[in-house]
């Protein structure tokens, strides 16, 4: 045991104790002497304000007849004085008496002291001057009356650095601080000899009780009675604890006894035990073979699974891409049926020519009237044609899009127009507005039919969750540079009914929707979520802005760079 505690020595209760009384003694002190400190300066502080008031009030009654009597001179000798006397920094005296003989507002006159201990006149435009007085430590003013008539003669400011504030709180610090470490020593003194005295000589002569040990380590003899209440039932305490040593050996003597008769019991026991884990690991091994058969029917439900989402999800984009055909078509229709009605009356104005022409009557304001006619029918014609064009080529850039994966390099503007062109038939049905805030020079490098897949869904959503019927509404898309280099941020938000707080949590869920008695597949959101993160590499996340409505806010890169069969094909 000796051995132990030499190899692994315990802290000295006595320098611990020592070290606290210490650090305890010098806090409080140091605390008191903060404190005082504090006072003083307060104390000596306040004596410096009322030395400046008398000294201001001085001023004001001994220079009020020099001010009436333009005595310049002599009240710059006053405040040289007082300067002097009363070691001041700079005494600033604004004479609008003498201002209003000279013309000016104020006379500025007045007493600097320098850094050597001299006086200088108070010169108004030196910039050293001004930024000395800036940056004192107090100042105070005080108006001069006229003794007969009250009117303002003057005002005197009295300016005090702290130099003389510092050289008053040093020496009171000084004495203080002696006092604080007489005390200290004095006190520290005091406590340690009264804890030798009183607790460390009793504690010393148990410990040699206690280290007069016979066999087995337990003390020979008790411990006597100690004078203090504390320190004496320490002793008892360690008395009746010798006594349960004592009696604890003996039982342990016959727990040993008891402990090798049960030894041969809990032989027995354990080949017991031994052929029970045998039974037990077959049956084990049984439960293992029924759960592995078990997990190999999971992933084949699993997959099974996986498999009729990908199903759903290429339904659902065949749903849309079929919209997206019937839009066009209605789109197509309108233009080419304007282009038939202009070519059956441009036929119609070609066979009254030809018949005008073989009945004799054909006149000249006849063939100019049909030259005018035919002009504006081959414009209108033309302008139909260049519609139905422009429909057709969008569709085909959508559809090819939204059915081959592609990264390519195009204005996010221009083909927002296109996709919002191929849904132009639905959004005529409503009474909404579609606002642009995309700046037209804005390019990506990006699979355009996935932009094109996710901004399609956006608006259907809007069109079947966030707004009534015959309700009128607003969906602004805007984009810009996000904070992080090389990424952009598209910003999708409608002003409708927003989203339920208790359905926040599971819009992107596959099959989750609220309208499927309506239609609703719930696969809308939860593809764009895939092809948000899974597709163009980004993130998305959704907002509901206390006006109402609903917020969508996507980051992608701005150049996507996978290799074409990394993308998945959704």
């Amino acid at each position: 045991m000796t051995t132990r505690d030499n190899r692994h020595p315990k802290p000295s209760l006595y320098h611990n104790l020592a070290t606290t009384i210490v650090i305890s003694v010098i806090v409080i002190m140091a605390s008191y002497s903060g404190y005082r400190y504090l006072v003083i300066k307060e104390s000596v502080i306040e004596q410096m304000k009322q030395r400046s008031q008398l000294t201001l009030n001085a001023l004001q009654l001994n220079m009020a007849p020099l001010l009436e009597a333009y005595a310049i001179h002599e009240y710059e000798q006053l405040l040289e004085t007082e300067i002097k006397q009363q070691h001041h920094f700079a005494l600033i005296v604004e004479d609008f008496n003498m201002g209003q003989l000279l013309g000016k507002t104020a006379y500025m006159t007045g007493k600097m002291a320098t850094t050597d201990g001299s006086l200088t006149d108070y010169d108004p435009d030196s910039l050293p001057q001004q930024r000395a007085l800036q940056a004192i430590y107090y100042q105070q003013s005080l108006p001069i009356h006229s003794p007969s008539d009250d009117t303002l003669l003057a005002r005197i400011t009295i300016y005090i650095d702290d130099n003389a504030l510092n050289r008053e709180l040093q020496q009171l610090i000084m004495q203080h601080l002696v006092i604080s470490i007489a005390l200290t020593l004095l006190l520290i003194a005091t406590l340690f000899a009264s804890i030798r005295r009183i607790v460390f000589a009793p504690l010393s002569g148990i410990i040699d009780y206690i280290s007069n040990s016979g066999e087995g380590g337990v003390p020979q003899q008790a411990i006597p009675e100690q004078k203090y209440r504390e320190i004496a039932l320490l002793a008892s305490a360690m008395n009746q604890m010798v006594d349960s040593i004592k009696a604890s050996k003996d039982e342990l003597q016959h727990q040993h006894q008891q402990l090798l008769k049960n030894e041969s019991q809990l032989r027995q026991k354990s080949i017991e035990l031994s052929q029970l884990n045998e039974t037990l690991e077959e049956r084990v091994e049984q439960r293992t073979q029924e759960l592995s058969a078990a997990n190999q029917e999971l992933e084949l439900l699993i997959t099974t699974l996986k498999k009729t989402q990908n199903e759903l999800i290429e339904a659902e984009k065949m749903a849309s891409l079929g919209g997206l055909v019937a839009g066009i078509a209605h789109e197509i229709n309108t233009p080419i049926g304007v282009g038939l009605t202009g070519m059956s009356h441009f036929d119609e104005e070609i066979q009254q020519l030809k018949l005008k022409y073989e009945q004799g009557e054909l006149e000249e304001h006849d063939f100019k009237e049909f030259l005018d006619t035919s002009a504006e029918l081959s414009r209108t014609i033309l302008a139909s044609l260049h519609r139905a064009a422009d429909q057709v080529r969008s569709f085909k850039r959508i559809a090819v899009d939204q059915s081959h994966t592609e990264i390519q390099t195009f204005s996010l503007k221009e083909y927002v127009d296109e996709v919002l062109l191929s849904l132009r038939n639905r959004l005529k049905q409503t009474q909404h507005q579609i606002k642009l805030e995309i700046d037209p020079k804005l390019e990506m490098t990006s699979d355009p039919g996935s932009i094109s897949q996710v901004i399609t869904n956006l608006i259907t959503n809007s069109l079947l969750h966030g707004f009534e019927p015959h309700q009128w509404g607003e969906i602004t898309l805007s984009a810009k540079p996000a904070q992080s280099p090389q990424q952009l941020e598209i910003t999708y938000r409608d002003n409708g009914k927003g989203i339920a707080p208790q359905h926040r949590n599971k819009i992107f869920e596959p099959f989750f929707t609220t309208r499927r008695n309506s239609g609703g597949t719930g696969l809308g959101l939860n593809i764009i979520y895939n092809v948000v993160t899974q597709r163009l590499k980004g993130t998305i996340k959704v907002s509901h802005p206390e006006q109402g409505g609903v917020e969508f806010r996507l980051v992608l890169p701005q150049t996507l760079t996978p290799k074409p069969e990394q993308l998945p094909d959704m």
